[in-house]
């Protein structure tokens, strides 16, 4: 059917039989969900029929209170990975209106689920936002400043995380700490406890990663920022190694004897005297 023939359905009082499509995102992983009382097939895709509602798309002219709230069972899931630590990746949401039997669902909304508050075990309330709210946040802005700008293996650092990754299983569990073991000797070129101030990552599923911060390492342990809910004893990891963002730390990383100090983004000759502490001499 044609969208003008989606449109007359969408409107008639007699006519219309509209289901909303959903769709959450997670790295390459996908979940689909219809509202009405039978599957339904899309584009390709197979959406299945649960018990799914929301509250309905809002314009208030700011983004931040456009809240849209997705009411659905608490066994799927989507409610399930936000029990104990959130998920480490942003899941994206769309929502698709489709006419039964029609093969026209064009898009109303998306953006990112932003929490899950759970009413009982039976139903939860999926919080999301517009990607518009996320472009009314402030950004950060560089300044001079003696320690490094740039995060860890991001496009400032210019570090590739699978180089520096090293396979590992885990040993034992302490609360938020765990022990571990390398799965191969480090090379000469790995400095001892490293994995401070970087990160753990595994797979829940082959389709995602999950990540956490590394507190402290002491060779053998690990403290993480957080909790360690989602690991297990014998879980096969990867410890990728941490920045402490300045100059000694960076040149641990890339080249022999000059590591990445070429994309450092500190500056390390700033004055220790400001020019604008009220001293008319500078």
């Amino acid at each position: 059917m044609s969208g003008s023939s989606y449109d007359l359905r969408e409107i008639s009082t007699n006519d219309g039989e509209d289901v909303r499509l959903y769709t959450f995102k997670r790295g390459d992983a996908f979940w689909r969900y219809a509202s009405g009382d039978r599957d339904v097939s899309y584009a390709g895709d197979i959406y299945s029929a649960i018990a799914i509602l929301d509250d309905g798309f809002k314009q208030k002219g700011q983004a931040v209170t456009d809240d849209f709230t997705i009411t659905v069972p608490s066994s799927i899931a989507i409610p399930r990975m936000f029990v104990g630590t959130p998920p480490s990746q942003p899941i994206k949401v769309q929502v698709r209106l489709l006419q039964y039997g029609d093969n026209f669902a064009p898009l109303v909304w998306t953006g990112f689920i932003s929490s899950v508050k759970y009413r009982d075990p039976v139903t939860s309330d999926i919080v999301c936002n517009t990607q518009t709210f996320f472009l009314n946040r402030r950004g950060l802005r560089l300044a001079w400043t003696r320690g490094c700008t740039h995060n860890v293996y991001g496009p400032g650092c210019g570090l590739g995380a699978g180089d520096w990754a090293e396979p590992a299983t885990i040993t034992a569990l302490y609360g938020n700490a765990f022990g571990y073991a390398l799965d191969a000797q480090p090379s000469p070129a790995r400095w001892d406890n490293r994995f401070a101030a970087g990160f753990i990552e595994w797979n829940p599923d082959p389709a995602y990663v999950e990540r956490r911060g590394i507190q402290q390492d002491d060779g053998s342990t690990c403290i993480l920022l957080g909790a360690a809910d989602g690991l297990t004893v014998g879980m096969a990891v990867r410890l990728l190694p941490g920045c402490t963002l300045v100059p000694s730390s960076c040149r641990h990383f890339g080249d022999p004897g000059i590591g990445n100090i070429s994309r450092y983004g500190g500056f390390g000759m700033l004055p220790g005297k400001s020019p604008f502490d009220g001293n008319p001499v500078f």
